[in-house]
């Protein structure tokens, strides 16, 4: 990842192939990737580049089982696994 302007930026692997392709162990699709990292730019408070619980609460997408380490913060690729799995 990388830092810009309070944002960070979160690097997926390279998803390729048709849309309904199964995606390797441990990746997720751009497009759900491209969406946690949208949701996070609108519901980052404190620009960590992260979803608190708290803050993840104004997204009615995101859900706080997504956080599947248990740290009480969702990263770009929790909240993209999370939502392929919808």
């Amino acid at each position: 990842s990388w830092r810009t302007g309070g944002l960070r930026r979160w690097t997926t692997p390279a998803a390729g192939g048709p849309a309904n392709a199964e995606q390797p162990a441990g990746q997720v699709q751009k497009k759900y990737m491209d969406f946690a990292v949208r949701v996070i730019g609108s519901n980052d408070k404190d620009k960590d580049g992260v979803l608190s619980i708290e803050e993840s609460e104004s997204s009615s997408m995101v859900k706080p089982e997504f956080d599947t380490n248990k740290d009480g913060k969702l990263t770009p690729q929790e909240i993209a696994i999370g939502l392929s799995k919808k």
